[in-house]
């Protein structure tokens, strides 16, 4: 039981020792999500250009795509580098960005992209910040770095950009002000742009339903399921959301049924706690990347800006990224949902480049959740009630947000990570396996190894950013 004990706190130490690892190495959704409707951006260029003459907020800064006509202003927009462009074609120059480019010169603006390699995107930051020569749009998973750069006085505040009646009107509307808040700080200063993610959903349960049926069982909804796996009766893990029809798993349907035709392998509702008979998921949470602007771009750049970020939030904009042209991508069906032609060319075409251009939204241009599964269900022909299943089972009940994604990562983060998390995998496996006469000792081996990596240090900023909360 001790041993139990104390594995308990080591699971909590592990978890603690990634350290909010899961933002920043993220690398960019590649799954498929859309919408039926149009959000917004004609409807604020409509009312502006009705009105007879450029409407300006209460602070003078227009953003709202459409509204002002700018005199061929040039921002630079940080663009992920995947390596992954085809050929004939450089990650700053091809059909998407020239697209880009076509729609933002209507309003007077001239996009730059500037290719930052993703995974080194953190140290260019980090040199392009500290020489003065970072893009007007800065892009990063990793939040408590653009912060720093703000309080440090090198970030714009974007809220005379973005709060006024009649500014970035597409962005409030498709972001949401929960989204926005998330790059809030001080009150109201706005540090940067958040991107909204098409949805929380992170993790499911899957069980062999065939195996369930042929033995006369239902779905289990409480623990008491752990008997029947102690017995050998049932075949049960965790994993990310839809991993049961996730072709790139060894495990998964499309291949199990290769060996079993009959098999079946389905999600099931999060277990009712034994302590509140409450049902729990674990969330990531809404926000994705974030975008800011250093204090190197002047005033009317920053304005440029927001208006790019704006007509990102359009159907004209985001949307066409995301899904690319009727007819030539897509076709509606009946619910008015995008669904993909030939999946092949849009790999080609679009799909290596759009979810890197789209800076508003993580894993696809959506309005709701139910959008998101309906669209992306159809990518997985043969599988779609099993992805709808999967995608609503993993939001059941309270929802607890990964601390993998929370807003704050504490400062000592980016130079103490790597040597923590090597610590942790060398040890995690001897800590769990090695015979009980062992465990103290290694668990004190393993304490001192986290102590001398750092730890100590991440667990204070932590405790002291947590209780001023």
């Amino acid at each position: 039981m001790k041993k139990k004990k104390v594995l308990s706190g080591l699971l909590a130490l592990a978890m603690t020792a990634s350290l909010f690892a899961g933002c920043g190495k993220a690398a960019g959704t590649s799954t498929e999500g859309g919408s039926s409707a149009e959000v917004g951006g004609n409807e604020a260029a409509a009312a502006s250009e009705g009105a007879g003459e450029e409407q300006a907020s209460s602070s003078g800064y227009q953003t709202t795509y459409g509204s002002k006509q700018f005199d061929n202003v040039t921002i630079q927009v940080e663009l992920f580098d995947r390596e992954n462009a085809p050929s004939g074609s450089t990650i700053t120059d091809n059909k998407w960005t020239n697209y880009v480019q076509e729609e933002m010169k209507k309003v007077g603006i001239n996009v730059e992209f500037v290719a930052v390699p993703r995974s080194d995107e953190i140290d260019k930051m980090t040199s392009m910040m500290a020489g003065g020569i970072a893009p007007d749009i800065v892009l990063t998973y990793t939040y408590s770095k653009a912060k720093d750069y703000y309080d440090q006085g090198g970030v714009w505040d974007l809220s005379e950009f973005v709060d006024g009646e009649g500014q970035a009107a597409n962005l409030k509307k498709y972001l949401g002000e929960s989204v926005i808040d998330m790059g809030r700080t001080n009150g109201n200063e706005l540090y940067g742009i958040v991107a909204r993610r098409a949805t929380t959903a992170r993790s499911n349960f899957f069980v062999r339903k065939d195996w369930m049926d042929a033995l006369g069982l239902s779905v289990p909804t409480t623990d008491d399921y752990i008997s029947y796996i102690v017995n050998g009766n049932m075949a049960t893990f965790e994993d990310h959301v839809g991993a049961n029809i996730d072709s790139r798993l060894g495990y998964a349907l499309p291949t199990l049924r290769k060996n079993y035709p009959d098999a079946d392998l389905v999600a099931i509702p999060p277990l009712k706690n034994i302590w509140d008979n409450k049902q729990y998921s674990t969330t990531y949470s809404e926000g994705g990347l974030i975008a800011f602007c250093p204090k190197t771009a002047d005033e009317e750049t920053v304005e440029a800006c927001v208006t790019y970020l704006d007509w990102m939030c359009t159907k004209e904009g985001g949307f066409t990224l995301y899904h690319g042209f009727e007819g030539e991508h897509f076709e509606y069906d009946e619910d008015g949902v995008p669904v993909v032609i030939d999946p092949d060319y849009n790999t080609a075409d679009k799909d290596w480049i759009r979810g890197d251009l789209f800076l508003t939204g993580n894993a696809g241009y959506f309005e709701t959740v139910d959008d998101f599964n309906k669209a992306t269900a159809k990518q997985y022909p043969g599988y779609e009630d099993h992805f709808i299943a999967d995608q609503e089972y993993a939001l059941v009940g309270d929802h607890i947000e990964d601390i993998d994604d929370s807003l704050y990562t504490s400062p000592s983060q980016a130079k103490l990570a790597a040597d923590i998390n090597l610590v942790r995998d060398e040890w995690l496996v001897k800590v769990i396996t090695c015979p009980e006469d062992e465990f103290e000792a290694d668990w004190d081996s393993f304490m001192a190894a986290l102590k001398d990596a750092g730890v100590e240090t991440i667990n204070e900023e932590r405790t002291a950013y947590f209780s001023n909360k």
